[in-house]
């Protein structure tokens, strides 16, 4: 969905999201933004979240979720599914120009779902 317009690497599960994460910031890269879900497979996002505040340089961090609105400890932002394609960019557009020092070009974001 955001391939085309973002450099996208996307997981299925947060152990490869985490094992992703680690792996850039060991090498000095990082994504510059990780879309999360809530119910992510074998650990939840809160690890992942965890994950990104260990990095040198933490990764903006959007949740998603099909429920309600949990608590937004740490997550820069917040996606309800269903969403469109428009809000994902609304989003990540809002949280460059709130934190342009937290992006690097080509916006690069982790898809852990």
């Amino acid at each position: 969905m955001l391939r085309g317009v973002f450099e996208v690497t996307a997981t299925t599960s947060s152990a490869a999201a985490i094992e992703q994460l680690v792996a850039a910031d060991l090498s000095g890269e990082r994504f510059d933004v990780v879309l999360c879900d809530v119910w992510i497979a074998e650990h939840s996002y809160a690890d992942v979240l965890r994950a990104v505040m260990r990095c040198r340089d933490p990764s903006l961090f959007v949740l998603m979720s099909g429920g309600d609105e949990p608590a937004l400890s740490g997550a820069d932002a917040f996606l309800e599914k269903p969403f469109a394609l428009r809000d994902v960019l609304q989003t990540i557009t809002s949280l460059m120009f709130a934190r342009p020092h937290a992006v690097t070009k080509p916006m690069s974001p982790l898809l852990a779902s």
